[in-house]
């Protein structure tokens, strides 16, 4: 059976054969599984952590819930020889147990685990050739080599999926016996390959619910892949938790999770041009709560430098960004030349050209006066924003970092400013702004889940678990990315306004990265900007009859369905594929 008349099926049926058809081929590929002794997943070495947590997802999904488990099984993780001991240790917080230094003795779910090179796996003579390989996330294409994946991890049919939004190709490849077919390419059918880019990964609950186990875990640095930094975030991460569950007065604390703002252009702009942005939607977030309820906004990153950070704070409590600064630099510049010509002139120097360019320097010098009272004439526009909301001193920070004003956090000082920040007679709106740093990933995606205020994140992996859990985000996108509404998913259920709150969650997405965009020649656009962010905070968490939530809803209802899964939707497609090839339930192995 080809592709094409599987596309056809797909777009010609109802919903409820559509499904049931999905249905159908989970069922016979979860057979075929069940008949296999081994599957190969292949784990890239991307810079983040979403290739690798999509590709491990995939592993946990296939032993759970597809079949892959029982006796006589067994999982090889294969990875590339660049970059191996990066991976091993991001793997090694996505699979717990695992010692990147050693890591062998490994299961999941009962079932073993192997981890090798791709270079490891064409050596070893004991890896033959197997009928299924898959990944959750894969990037090279090399041209004269369309059936790498497959061939490189000695398997018949191999399963590229994407994160969540990914371009990069989606396709069945084939290899061993198969290795001259060309690879089904799944994003290049215009009826079908969009769709499942836009399809997520089903993320079951509990991985974003740490047991009392994992806090223990995750907080010794003692245990495989956990370093000193890691357990000593997550100790601050659990204390935090800890406050906000059993304090009688912090249960109205909104928390506000941010990742993605590091060291300088990370997102194509610097970090006093975005962190301060972030800060200031949680105060304005704040100052419209009934009861200017304090938030706590907690960066999962700690990598920029100490200008950048110090900067950073600064504009969040009122002062100007560097680029602001750079304004009137350029004016003191001009004005330094104009005086440098006019000296010269009153001199009795008749030096060729000096009266032109003295009037080019006027001309230049009026140009920057001009740009540097835009950019003074904003400034005062933002300052006062944020001195209405209480900004000089409401804005508390703590840092997992020496910032030049004290030594890194304890436990005991986050205590006590915690507790500072929810007393009654402290003036309202107030923000702590904490500096953590990395979290394993199961801890990482706790957070999210206990936002209440929209998490602000770069990333199309971190997109996919909040969707999951149904809560509101802002999502941030490198300013060299064009920019559309695909980012928010289209709303699968039809009701009036639900397309117009798509749009405005990416706008109010957008203006956390316009709000302090400038350059010494253009200001910046922070209060109408900053508006979008906090109103939209206003309408999904204090709502009054707004369609924010509804559309939430209908998100979550949808990405977090397993028959929705791009998985599941895959693994019927392969069935397909399997079926067409002829590629028995029972393993045929070459030697």
């Amino acid at each position: 059976m080809t592709l094409e008349f599987i596309y056809h099926q797909l777009k010609n049926i109802s919903y409820e054969d559509w499904q049931g058809g999905i249905t159908d081929g989970i069922e016979s590929m979860t057979n075929r599984l069940k008949a296999e002794d081994k599957v190969r997943i292949f784990v890239d070495n991307s810079a983040n952590f979403g290739h690798q947590t999509s590709s491990v997802l995939l592993m946990k999904r296939l032993i759970d819930g597809f079949g892959f488990k029982g006796g006589g099984k067994s999982v090889t993780m294969v990875y590339p020889v660049k970059d191996a001991d990066a991976t091993l240790a991001k793997l090694s917080l996505l699979i717990k147990g695992l010692d990147p230094t050693n890591p062998v003795g490994v299961t999941y779910n009962t079932v073993p685990l192997k981890f090798m090179t791709v270079d490891q796996l064409d050596k070893d003579p004991l890896e033959i050739n197997i009928n299924y390989g898959f990944t959750g996330g894969a990037d090279s294409d090399p041209p004269n080599f369309p059936n790498m994946y497959a061939e490189a991890l000695k398997v018949n049919c191999f399963l590229r999926l994407q994160p969540y939004l990914w371009s990069t190709p989606q396709q069945i490849q084939f290899g061993n016996a198969f290795k001259n077919y060309e690879p089904e390419n799944l994003n290049e059918n215009a009826d079908f390959g969009g769709f499942l880019q836009l399809r997520g990964w089903y993320v079951p609950d509990e991985y974003w619910t740490p047991t009392n186990e994992d806090w223990e875990y995750y907080t010794n640095a003692t245990n495989p892949g956990v370093t000193a930094d890691l357990a000593y975030h997550s100790q601050l991460a659990y204390a935090l938790i800890k406050f906000m569950d059993t304090n009688a007065n912090a249960n109205a604390i909104r928390l506000m999770p941010c990742y993605g703002i590091k060291e300088n252009n990370q997102l194509g702009m610097p970090p006093d041009q975005l962190l301060p942005t972030v800060i200031s939607t949680a105060l304005g977030g704040s100052y419209l709560t009934p009861a200017k309820t304090p938030a706590v906004v907690v960066s999962m990153n700690n990598s920029m430098d100490d200008q950048e950070y110090l900067q950073s704070i600064i504009v969040s409590k009122g002062g100007k960004t560097f680029s602001e600064i750079g304004a009137g630099f350029a004016v003191d510049g001009a004005k330094a030349e104009v005086n440098n010509l006019t000296e010269q002139l009153s001199s009795g120097k008749r030096k060729r050209n000096l009266e032109s360019d003295l009037d080019k320097a006027n001309r230049q010098l009026a140009n920057y006066q001009r740009l540097s009272n835009n950019q003074q004439q904003e400034f005062e526009s933002r300052r006062l924003w944020l001195t209405t909301r209480n900004a000089q001193i409401g804005v508390n920070v703590l840092s997992t970092r020496n910032r030049g004003f004290g030594e890194p956090v304890t436990v005991e000082e986050l205590d006590q400013v915690l507790l500072n920040i929810i007393q009654p007679n402290i003036a309202k709106p107030t923000v702590l702004f904490l500096e953590l740093g990395a979290l394993p990933p199961l801890l990482f995606n706790y957070f999210m889940f206990r936002a209440s205020f929209p998490s602000v994140f770069e990333g199309a992996n971190t997109t996919n678990t909040v969707l999951n859990q149904g809560r509101c985000y802002l999502r941030m996108v490198n300013r060299s990315i064009k920019v559309d509404a695909n980012m928010y998913p289209i709303p699968w259920v039809k009701s009036k306004g639900m397309n117009a709150a798509r749009l405005r969650s990416q706008r109010s997405a957008n203006a956390v990265l316009n709000a302090l965009l400038s350059s010494p020649t253009v200001p910046s656009k922070f209060v109408p900007n900053i508006t979008l962010t906090t109103n939209y905070i206003r309408d999904f968490y204090f709502p009054d009859d707004t369609v924010l939530p509804k559309y939430y809803k209908s998100t979550y209802a949808f990405y977090h369905d397993p028959i929705n899964d791009k998985l599941a939707l895959g693994l019927s497609i392969l069935d397909q594929v399997a079926d067409s090839l002829k590629i028995p339930i029972l393993l045929v192995e070459e030697k």
